[in-house]
C-alpha cells in the first residue's frame, strides 16, 4: 500500500470546510463525520454543514476526503449554497499515510452515484481510483489522459471515506484562500493554542 502511494506520488489527502467548521476542528483536535458533529454536545451548537443534506445517507458517519486536490465540483456547489454565503473556506491537508488506516473506503467517483460508484478497501480499493476509465453520474465517465497527473484519481469526484473522526496529528498543512482571511485564521489558531501549524495562502486551490 505504501509503495503504491509512493509510486503514484500521492502527497496529501484533503478535506475542505468553512471557517466555522475550522473553529470546531482546531478546538477538538478532530475532523468529525456529519453524524459525529450532530451528536457532539458542544459542536452541535456551532454546527454548520457544507450542504443541506447528504445523498449517501448510509455513509453519514464517514468523513469525505479527496486525494491530492479538493473536489472542486462539490466545493463550487457548497460555495453557492445560500446558507454558506457569509463564510470563507479552507482546505486541510493530511499525510497520505492515513490511506493505510483500517476501515478506509475508496470510492471511484462521487459516493452518491449508486449506479456507478465502485467501493473498495486496501490496496485494491486505492488502485481502483486510477482505472483508465471510471463511470460517473450516468451517462458520464472520465478517462485518464496523458495530461492527468499520476497522483490524481481518474475521476475528480473520487472520494476517500474515513470512519467517525480523523485526528489532527495527521494534519500537515492548512490552506486559506487569501491574505484577507489571514488575521481571522491566525486568531483561530491562537485561540485553540495551535499556533505551530503550517499554513499556506493559495487562491488556486479553491478555483
Amino acid at each position: 500500500m505504501l509503495q503504491l502511494i509512493r509510486d503514484r506520488g500521492i502527497e496529501r489527502v484533503v478535506h475542505f470546510t468553512t471557517n466555522i467548521g475550522l473553529v470546531g476542528i482546531l478546538n477538538t483536535g478532530l475532523v468529525k463525520s456529519r453524524k459525529g458533529l450532530n451528536e457532539d454536545q458542544y459542536l452541535c451548537h456551532i454546527l454548520h454543514n457544507n450542504c443541506e443534506y447528504r445523498k449517501d445517507e448510509k455513509w453519514v458517519d464517514y468523513i469525505s476526503l479527496s486525494i491530492q486536490v479538493a473536489n472542486k465540483m462539490f466545493l463550487s456547489y457548497a460555495k453557492q449554497w445560500v446558507h454558506n454565503q457569509p463564510f470563507w473556506w479552507c482546505i486541510l491537508s493530511f499525510s497520505p499515510s492515513i490511506l493505510t488506516h483500517n476501515g478506509v473506503v475508496f470510492c471511484t467517483t462521487n459516493n452518491s452515484y449508486e449506479e456507478t460508484v465502485l467501493r473498495g478497501e486496501g490496496k485494491a480499493g486505492l488502485q481502483s481510483l486510477y482505472a483508465n476509465v471510471v463511470k460517473e453520474k450516468p451517462p458520464y465517465q472520465k478517462s485518464r489522459t496523458a495530461q492527468t497527473p499520476t497522483s490524481n484519481p481518474t475521476s475528480p469526484q473520487a472520494e476517500v471515506l474515513y470512519h467517525k473522526s480523523l485526528e489532527l496529528k495527521h494534519l500537515t498543512e492548512i490552506i486559506i484562500p487569501s491574505v484577507q482571511q489571514e488575521p481571522e485564521f491566525l486568531g483561530h489558531l491562537a485561540g485553540a493554542q495551535r499556533t505551530g501549524l503550517k499554513y499556506t495562502i493559495d487562491a488556486g486551490a479553491f478555483e
